[in-house]
């Protein structure tokens, strides 16, 4: 190979290598928990029944990368309602959970919140997350 053109895979490799916005490949962390307030609901979704609260395990847990319009990654929380999303990059982020609208058999509504990785080892721990759960 010519010296040009390994020059040239070398710019190329760099330039396409070197994504500098939020999203994977940093090493930065966040971290939060989901609590949760179940209930019971009868089949024409008029009556509700608290049941139980506290941290919440098995729920699904969705990170935006920046402004990007659907979710770049997803976990669940682990059985005290911890989640973890790793090796992230510098950037603004978006964590959400789904939580059940009071009235509505099918409908919920995603509970969002913001949060920014400043440094490049940087570690966030998130307010709790609150949701409410049919049981």
């Amino acid at each position: 190979m010519s010296k040009l053109t390994i020059f040239a895979s070398v710019i190329v490799l760099f330039l396409f290598s070197c994504n500098t916005g939020p999203g994977p490949g940093g090493q930065a962390t966040i971290t939060g928990k989901i609590y949760a307030y179940s209930y019971t609901v009868n089949s024409s979704f008029t009556a509700y029944n608290k049941t139980d609260s506290g941290y919440a395990a098995n729920i699904n847990v969705y990170l935006i990368y920046g402004d990007d319009p659907t979710y770049g990654d997803n976990v669940k929380t682990g059985p005290d309602g911890t989640y973890q999303f790793k090796y992230l990059r510098k950037g603004k982020y978006k964590v959400y959970a789904y939580t059940f609208i009071y009235n509505h058999a099918t409908t919920d509504t995603a509970v969002i919140k913001p949060v920014e990785i400043t440094g490049k080892k940087d570690s966030k721990t998130m307010d709790d997350i609150v949701i409410n759960v049919k049981q």
